[in-house]
């Protein structure tokens, strides 16, 4: 080593230079196309999420029109009923076609509830009231019968499959 005593070598050293900090921008290519793949896959989200609810409205309002009736209490349980089936049958004619709604009356109409829905609520259960009390106001059926069938019309409407269409068994009666 070449040292003088007057330390003239020191002198000539100079500080290590350090590099400049990377910067973050601009990104990487890989980066940019994650950041556009997420974007597309959020905008995909948000525009089924926005026709889900647009294609769900009829049941909200539906589901509103429903309690709307159970809170009418001065109705009688014939014209509960009615409002029921009214209410049911214009749920179904905002979905299906009015060629394959609007014909069906009777067992006709309780087996199409029943094979768009879940089950066999109508036409083996509380739901044949459907069939006879709307139309004879003298009928007299209990208040929890009535309150029966305004729950076997919720769930209908609530868990109803708009994509299954099934033709009738038998014809209009």
């Amino acid at each position: 080593m070449n040292t003088s005593s007057d330390g003239t070598s020191l002198s000539r050293l100079h500080d290590i230079v350090v590099p400049a900090p990377v910067s973050w921008w601009p990104l990487a290519p890989f980066w940019l196309l994650l950041a556009l793949a997420l974007g597309v896959v959020l905008l995909w989200v948000l525009w089924r999420g926005f026709q889900r609810h647009r294609r769900e409205a009829y049941r909200r309002a539906a589901l509103q029109a429903l309690a709307a009736i159970g809170n009418r209490r001065e109705l009688s349980a014939a014209e509960r009923v009615a409002e029921l089936a009214t209410l049911l049958r214009r749920t179904a004619l905002s979905v299906w076609p009015r060629s394959l709604v609007a014909p069906l009356t009777g067992e006709a109409w309780l087996a199409f509830l029943d094979s768009t829905g879940q089950g066999s609520r109508f036409a083996d259960g509380v739901g044949r009231s459907l069939i006879e009390a709307p139309y004879d106001p003298s009928l007299r059926l209990p208040d929890a019968q009535v309150d029966a069938l305004q729950q076997e019309i919720e769930g209908w409407v609530r868990s109803h499959d708009p994509g299954r269409v099934s033709a009738p068994r038998g014809g209009s009666e």
